[in-house]
Formats: C-alpha cells, sequence, structure tokens
C-alpha cells in the first residue's frame, strides 16, 4: 500500500523558526536525558532491516538520526532513522525496491510517504523525480512569510509500517545532506529583513548547485554569497576559522606533550596492553555521552575537495566479522555510531599520499572521521591498526580525532587536549563493545590516547 506523506516544507517551516542561538558555534556533547532519548530514537531493529532491504553493497548507507537533542527540531528530520543514497539514480529507484520486498519479510505492510507536493499528481515517483520536483520543497524564511518561493533540497520521507509500528525514514544524497547541513547554521542569521529575498535567491542558487553535482557535473559552477548580496558569512564554503595552533607540526607536537593517560587506575604512561579485566573496566565505564562534529566549519570544503577528487562514499564501509577477515595491514580510521555500529575508512598516511600524487600527477581523495556518520553525533572516534600475517590482527587502538575531539579549528582544543583527552580515551569502551557484539578477537593489541 502506497500513501503520501505530508510535505517537508512544512517541518522545515516549524524548524526556522527555531532561535538563531541554536545554529551558532560547534553544539554541545549530548549527555543526561538527551542521550538517552536518542539512544531509544535509533531503532537498532528497523536499521537492520533496512540494510537487509538497502545493502551497503550496492552502495546504501543505513545511518541513526542525526541530532534530536534540540527539542524545537522537527521529528521528521532530525529523529529519523535515515538512507543515504550514492547517487539520484539509488534514490529514484527506492520505491522499486520496496516495491519488491516480500512484506512477510518485513512482517507488515509498506507505506511510502513523498515529502514534496503536488499530493494529487498520479505519476510516478521516478516520474517526479526525473523533472525535479521531489527533493524541492517551499521554504519560507519566517513565520509571517508563508509563499513557496525558495527550493530546497531535502531528499524524503518514506514512511514504512511494519508489525503495526509506523516509523518515518529520511532518505537523502550526500549533497541533499549537505544543502541541511548548510541551511541549518545559515539561513536565520539576524533580524535585519533586508537580506531576505537575496537570500532566497541563493538559496535556490546552491540547491541547483548540488543538483548538478549530483548529476554529474563535478565542474558546475560554486555560487558565492557575496554575488547576491550578502555578506561572506552566508557562504555555501565560507571559510572556517583559523587554525588555533599555527603549523601543523606544532599542532602534532601540542598533542604529543599530553599523550600521557590519566585514569583513576592509570598514570604516567604513554600506552598499555589491557588486562582482560581492565578491558572489562573500559567497557562498564565507557561514558553515556554523544559527540557532534566539531569542526563543521570544514566539513563542506573537505566534501567539495572529496567529490571532485573522484571520491565515493563506498571508500568507507561498515565493519562486520566477514569485512575484518578482508583487512590487509593498515591503518583505519573509524567511529562508533549510536546504535554500535562500527564504520571505518583506510588511513592514506602523509607518504603514500606523496606517492601517489607523483605517480599520478593529482592529488587522492582523502576522507576523514565525519564522513563515516554523515552528521549524526557518535560514540567514539580513533584509528585501529591491523597487521595481516595470514589473519587480521588488530594491534593497535587509540582515540584521535580531531573532527570530534581535537579540533584546531575550535576555541576549545588546548582544553580539549589537556583537560578533557583522558575522558575522550574512556571512551574507547564502547569500540570494544561493538566489537564484542561482532564476535571479533582483540586480545593482546596496544592502547594509546594519541
Amino acid at each position: 500500500m502506497f500513501r503520501l506523506n505530508k510535505t517537508l516544507a512544512t517541518l522545515i517551516v516549524l524548524w526556522l523558526l527555531v532561535s538563531a542561538s541554536l545554529l551558532a558555534g560547534p553544539k554541545d556533547p549530548i549527555t543526561g536525558e538527551s542521550f538517552q532519548k536518542y539512544v531509544e530514537l535509533q531503532n537498532v531493529e528497523l536499521q537492520n532491516t533496512l540494510r537487509e532491504i538497502f545493502p551497503e553493497e550496492d552502495g546504501f548507507i543505513v545511518m541513526g538520526p542525526l541530532d534530536p537533542s534540540k527539542q524545537h527540531l522537527p521529528k521528521q528530520i532530525f529523529e529519523s532513522v535515515r538512507v543515504i543514497c550514492p547517487n539520484l539514480q539509488l534514490l529514484k529507484d527506492v520505491e522499486e525496491i520496496i516495491a519488491r520486498v516480500d512484506h512477510s519479510f518485513l512482517g507488515g505492510e509498506i507505506e511510502i510517504g513523498i515529502g514534496n507536493p503536488p499530493f494529487h499528481d498520479n505519476r510516478s515517483l521516478a516520474e517526479r523525480l526525473e523533472k525535479r520536483e521531489i527533493g524541492f520543497g517551499s521554504l519560507p524564511l519566517d513565520k509571517h512569510d508563508r509563499s513557496p518561493s525558495v527550493r530546497f533540497y531535502d531528499g524524503r520521507i518514506i514512511v514504512l509500517q511494519i508489525n503495526n509500528n509506523r516509523y518515518n525514514v529520511l532518505f537523502q544524497t550526500i549533497n541533499q545532506f549537505r544543502w541541511l547541513f548548510w541551511a541549518k547554521r545559515t539561513l536565520i542569521k539576524n533580524e535585519d529583513e533586508s537580506w531576505r529575498d537575496k537570500l532566497r535567491d541563493y538559496a535556490n542558487a546552491v540547491s541547483g548547485y548540488l543538483y548538478e553535482i549530483d548529476k554529474g557535473n563535478l565542474d558546475a559552477p560554486e555560487p558565492k554569497a557575496v554575488d547576491f548580496g550578502l555578506e561572506e558569512s552566508f557562504d555555501f564554503y565560507a571559510a572556517p576559522p583559523d587554525y588555533v595552533i599555527q603549523g601543523y607540526q606544532n599542532y602534532k607536537d601540542y598533542l604529543k606533550s599530553h599523550a600521557e593517560i590519566v585514569t583513576s587506575k592509570l598514570s604516567e604512561i604513554l600506552a598499555f596492553v589491557p588486562t582482560e579485566s581492565g578491558l572489562e573496566r573500559l567497557k562498564s565505564e565507557a561514558p553515556d555521552i554523544a559527540y557532534p562534529n566539531k569542526e563543521y566549519q570544514l566539513l563542506q570544503q573537505e566534501f567539495r575537495k572529496f567529490i571532485k577528487r573522484g571520491g565515493q562514499m563506498s571508500y568507507m564501509r561498515t565493519l562486520t566479522k566477514e569485512v575484518f577477515d578482508t583487512l590487509k595491514t593498515a591503518e583505519y580510521f573509524f567511529a562508533v555510531g549510536m546504535s554500535g555500529k562500527i564504520r571505518f575508512g583506510r588511513e592514506l598516511l602523509r607518504e603514500e599520499v606523496k606517492r601517489i600524487e607523483a605517480e599520478t600527477g593529482q592529488k587522492p581523495a582523502r576522507a576523514n572521521h565525519a564522513f563515516l556518520f554523515v552528521g549524526e553525533p557518535i560514540l567514539t572516534a580513533g584509528a585501529f591498526f591491523i597487521e595481516n600475517d595470514g589473519e587480521p590482527k588488530i594491534v593497535e587502538v587509540n582515540t584521535q580525532s580531531g573532527h570530534y575531539f581535537y579540533s584546531n579549528i575550535t576555541a576549545t582544543i588546548r582544553e580539549d587536549v589537556a583537560e578533557r583527552s583522558n575522558e575522550y580515551f574512556m571512551t574507547i569502551g564502547h569500540f570494544f563493545r561493538a566489537l564484542d557484539y561482532l564476535e571479533i578477537n582483540y586480545q593482546d593489541l596496544l592502547l594509546r590516547k594519541l
């Protein structure tokens, strides 16, 4: 059974009424009651079902909700489980994929809701997508403005009904997410009404630019806010703040100067091989905290480089026992999501990057921690090191992540390193919990903070 859902445009209207203070600066970690609510919203069973319908080997990525910690944000967008589609074609195929699913597998009927009007249109979803009518909606810029004059790149909501339970699932391409990511922090800047018409035009231009990128036009012209009479702070590729600690080596040296691990049981060591009881303590003491990305100012620039250099989201994978058994000797960056899922990618060392550049004359596409969960706060992040002499073995793990813990563009960098780095280290227990669930062995490994 297929039925249309109400437009996401209505949800965006609600969201745009939120105070501009919600959009200023990096968000605080999610703790307390907000954290417990976030755990409940993960709906791991639903995510597992979606992974069966939209497998990662086909390019889909099943994600948890974006961030429900701000109660004023529209639930259907920020509290829904998400499916990231790698391109427009797979987004178009969603209806057909669901239609082919054996309903007995799901245990119930499926209802589909589309996030845009006109609801009376009987054309197929694919036809409407082809005409660029799905994925764009009305975006009033304040509570007094109800005119449907701004398009937005929003993806759409699918309503699944399984075992008499109804679930909203948000489907987006990466570039549709990028629009929402930009809009969330940019569309409300001040009380001055003089910029509203200009911002409508610029929001349309950003939307159109991302649509061209999704169609494969990687050289599409990038709209500039100043060309629309707006301040540079509105720009889709607004410049991030300067580095707090100037010079990459100075930043690395500062991190190394605080590499000592200090916990209730440890001090004056840089690394250790945990005992079985020590591992159990790390797992039991892993904090109930979700960490948002601290370097959102850099993320759009990083996506631009990644996409233009031919990067694909398939470069990053979800860890399973079967996937683990295929890993080669290398360093891998990882993060653990709120559902306990581990996503990871292979780290390209500077020496390897230089070799690739020398051999190909081109810079390689490099991913990072913030790409792994596409805007979703995480439980922990870092790197694990694999040695494979016939079978893979984890030999070392650390909790170093600029995007989530040690951002060099965040004013708190020195406090994060000097005062909070040991708290960040304790998050590693979530990684071991996830490995237990996957039945992946991790005995006799070396633990570092940095």
